[in-house]
């Protein structure tokens, strides 16, 4: 696991705010590089996340993504 917003400018305090006005919670941003089956993929397709006691719905959806000849799969929350 690579935590992305180590990278950021140090000057920023390596901060990431997901909202320029209605959002004062900062968040950090993980890349995970592995092999998963397509059956735990497509259990994990929409599966919604997250505290609903704090207000949080996330949803998960993944994307097919090829380079070079390589499939891949880009899986956000």
């Amino acid at each position: 696991m690579v935590n992305l917003t180590a990278f950021l400018d140090p000057t920023t305090g390596c901060k990431v705010f997901p909202s320029s006005g209605g959002c004062d919670e900062e968040i950090s941003l993980f890349l995970y590089k592995g092999q998963v089956n397509m059956e735990t993929i497509n259990a994990l397709q929409g599966k919604e996340t997250g505290l609903r006691d704090h207000g949080e719905l996330i949803e998960g959806f993944g994307r097919p993504l090829q380079k070079d000849g390589v499939k891949n799969l880009l899986w956000l929350f």
